[in-house]
């Protein structure tokens, strides 16, 4: 008799602790293992949104979703989701809660992006909604935006391109003619017998150097010898200053005599003269008194 209450027990005790255990585990899962803090938000369209969907805080589980109900407003109807957030977590006041679906197979979740205020939304506070952010809804915006995109910026470009090419094929052509002849006339200028020329004009401008490099070393070598002589002479004219000044003052007594006698010497110039041309007349007319000192004439008046 007593084995099977004993079992009967045993059985009812497992359940016990396995119900114990299921309600444990939904506790955490759902995050309700602790005091809660009441949060009220408004979305116009909660699809996928029930009881229970998880609320998190920039990717944190913080609460979840406990009630939704219609709010209605003037000319717009919208839904107020009352939201348990763990208690004490601060939400700043600017903070905006989010309907997102992470994946393809993701579950939709209440996501709150934090805001950059000093000021914490209250209890029973109300915290800024926003819609559904679908990874389809995006795709779908992101292609119409790159439709818009293409018809806008990118067609207008690739038809004046399309445009553009056949002057451009011509433009290229026309480059491509002037390169060849460039390279033409480059082969001609680079020819075997040019290069010798230009070898030779090489050659020669390097004598040319060579020899304007001598022709600056003679003068540099003269300049030398000029400053020396220059030295030398200034040298002189300092050491024999008084010899110089005496020349100079005999010089001037010398100019001065000269000057007073000047019509002196004049006269006695004319005199000289004179008797010059008298003595070559007189040669002119007997050529012999260069040997007898007188003239025929005077001999004979010396004769009886």
């Amino acid at each position: 008799m007593k084995s099977p209450k004993i079992n009967y027990v045993a059985v009812g005790g497992f359940v016990l602790a396995m119900l114990v255990t299921f309600v444990a585990a939904m506790a955490i899962l759902t995050g309700r293992t602790g005091s809660t803090t009441t949060y009220y938000t408004h979305f116009d369209n909660v699809t996928g949104v029930v009881p229970g969907t998880q609320l998190l805080f920039e990717g944190l589980h913080v609460g979840q979703v406990e009630h939704i109900e219609p709010s209605s407003e003037p000319g717009h109807k919208r839904y107020r989701v009352t939201l348990s957030v763990r208690e004490g977590w601060p939400i700043p006041e600017d903070s905006v809660a989010w309907i997102t679906e992470p994946g393809l197979l993701a579950a939709i979740t209440v996501d709150i992006r934090e805001g950059e205020s000093d000021r914490t939304v209250p209890p029973d506070g109300v915290i800024e909604g926003r819609d559904l952010q679908s990874v389809f809804t995006l795709m779908g915006t992101l292609a119409g935006e790159m439709e818009t995109i293409i018809e806008r910026d990118i067609r207008p470009l690739l038809d004046a391109v399309a445009d553009a090419t056949p002057r451009i094929l011509g433009d290229l052509e026309a480059v491509t003619s002037d390169l060849a002849h460039a390279t033409n006339q480059i082969s001609t200028l680079f020819d075997p017998e040019n290069t010798r020329q230009i070898d030779g004009m090489i050659d020669d401008l390097s004598a040319t150097a060579e020899n304007l490099g001598e022709l600056s070393a003679l003068l540099e070598s003269s300049l030398t010898r000029v400053d020396g002589l220059v030295g030398r002479v200034d040298g002189l004219v300092s050491e024999n200053t008084d010899e110089v000044e005496n020349m100079l003052a005999d010089l001037e007594h010398t100019l001065e005599s000269l000057a007073r006698h000047i019509d002196t010497i004049n006269a006695n110039l004319e005199s000289a003269s004179h008797n010059m041309n008298e003595f070559s007349a007189q040669i002119r007319r007997n050529p012999s008194v260069l040997v007898r000192g007188t003239s025929g004439e005077a001999e004979e008046e010396e004769a009886p």
